[in-house]
């Protein structure tokens, strides 16, 4: 058995490294496939074979040696798909192979961008998978994984196929029984394999497999160390990665109500710096009439999920505090009235919205939201939101708004709190001119009689 075995992997090596015709390949693939079945289903045989150093070292001269360009046919593709997939088998049992040759062989290999290239580049990262279970992985081991994955298309295969994620998220907690978070986040080679595990995360709906637990528990990690906050603005540049940093890191921190105090410093340390230069970025393309739509959709994209995360953590008083403490108040207010003042309100009646209107939808519902968190029984705060207009701005968001769902409702109970044994913020609404802003109706829901004289709202409360 092993000779001929050893006879088959000499023909394999000899049809891969030279020119060889497509009925050559086709023949190998056929005697290839017969020894995968066999390391399958027999554990006897993939045990005997994957301790035979000759073998490994074909094995081995194969990955090291092989190159391919685009001229090369499906069925080459095939064969050298079947040696990771015998690799991925022996592996199991027995791994003397060199990391650094299993994962840098496909560097030189033309990934097609078919099923061929998708199916090759899962095999290659079950191959690498089962190898790494031997090991105690190094940085630098997986600094030869992460340059095999620089490709845009190696990136738009594992974003879409579950399959390719799988093998890449074992070795990634494989490695994290030598390595840190901390050296994934500080060693720049590796930042790949973080931005990979985020778009693992992020695609998660309904969460049932080991694995992909503990994917949560380790992005979960990331999200809550320091050096998170520094790392993520690396990618401030890069849309698509930072979009899936931001959704996976939504997706952990609105899913808990058990965070502690040292895991939601970190947390906000990062959230709400990334909301202060997203928020900038929005107000600059909401204020221009020659706007980019591009821009303006990033922008909202990250924004929106940011407060929702915030919106969330408020339950938290060290939240409260922590955006009391380093002026969130006056950021949300000012963000408030941009897209205020420059986003049109829709209800039903409108009509699809035109090319070169602005859309923001549902960011003035989570600021107030926020906002009323921020607001509850602190004195402080229900001032600055007054001092800073933020009080009228809420006031006239006391409307239906088909892009701000439950805006007037989260209007309404901020409004609440920001009256809430507040003499000046009540004695403020009183001075308004009823046929301005505020509307009787709304003062009737926070809890206030309203009376109407010489056209000046008075009001009490109601007892």
């Amino acid at each position: 058995m092993t000779d001929s075995v050893l006879e088959c992997l000499d023909k394999v090596k000899s049809v891969l490294l030279d020119s060889s015709s497509n009925k050559e390949i086709e023949a190998q693939i056929s005697s290839l496939g017969s020894l995968l079945r066999d390391t399958v289903n027999d554990h006897q045989i993939r045990h005997n074979l994957a301790h035979r150093e000759d073998l490994w070292e074909i094995l081995s001269t194969i990955l090291e040696q092989i190159k391919s360009n685009e001229d090369k046919t499906a069925s080459y593709y095939r064969l050298l798909r079947g040696v990771y997939l015998l690799v991925r088998n022996l592996a199991s049992e027995n791994c003397p192979i060199d990391l650094k040759i299993v994962y840098s062989s496909v560097q030189n290999v033309h990934i097609q961008k078919n099923d061929i290239g998708q199916n090759l580049v899962i095999s290659w990262l079950q191959a690498c998978s089962n190898c790494s279970q031997s090991y105690i992985l190094s940085s630098e081991d997986l600094g030869y994984l992460d340059n095999a994955l620089q490709s845009p298309i190696m990136w738009n295969i594992l974003t879409t196929s579950k399959q390719a994620r799988q093998p890449l998220v074992s070795i990634i907690v494989k490695s994290l029984e030598n390595l840190t978070v901390n050296d994934f986040l500080l060693i720049r080679e590796l930042s790949f394999l973080v931005c990979f595990l985020a778009a693992e995360v992020s695609s998660f709906s309904d969460i049932k497999e080991p694995l992909e637990f503990k994917s949560i528990e380790v992005f979960e990690q990331f999200i809550c160390s320091e050096s998170f906050n520094n790392w993520i603005h690396t990618y401030k540049n890069d849309k698509d990665k930072s979009l899936l940093l931001v959704k996976a890191g939504q997706k952990i921190a609105t899913s808990k109500e058990n965070w502690d105090q040292y895991q939601l410093a970190a947390m906000l340390a990062w959230m709400y710096d990334l909301f202060v230069e997203i928020s900038e970025r929005s107000e600059e393309q909401l204020t221009t009439q020659d706007f980019d739509r591009i821009e303006l959709q990033y922008c909202h994209s990250i924004l929106i999920r940011l407060l929702d995360c915030l919106s969330h953590l408020c339950m938290f008083d060290t939240t409260r505090q922590f955006l009391r403490h380093y002026g969130a108040v006056e950021n949300l207010i000012h963000l408030l009235a941009s897209v205020h003042q420059n986003v049109e309100r829709k209800t039903l009646k409108d009509q699809e919205t035109e090319q070169n209107t602005k859309s923001f939808p549902e960011v003035k519902s989570a600021i107030i939201e926020i906002i009323a968190h921020l607001a509850h029984n602190t004195f402080e705060v229900q001032e600055q939101v007054r001092s800073l207009h933020g009080l009228q701005i809420i006031l006239s968001c006391c409307t239906i708004d088909d892009n701000n769902p439950y805006l007037k409702e989260r209007a309404i109970v901020c409004i609440k709190q920001l009256l809430a044994g507040n003499e000046g913020n009540q004695n403020f609404v009183r001075s308004l001119e009823a046929q301005q802003v505020v509307d009787d109706k709304v003062l009737e829901e926070v809890g206030y009689e309203v009376k109407i004289n010489d056209g000046k709202i008075e009001y009490e409360k109601r007892k």
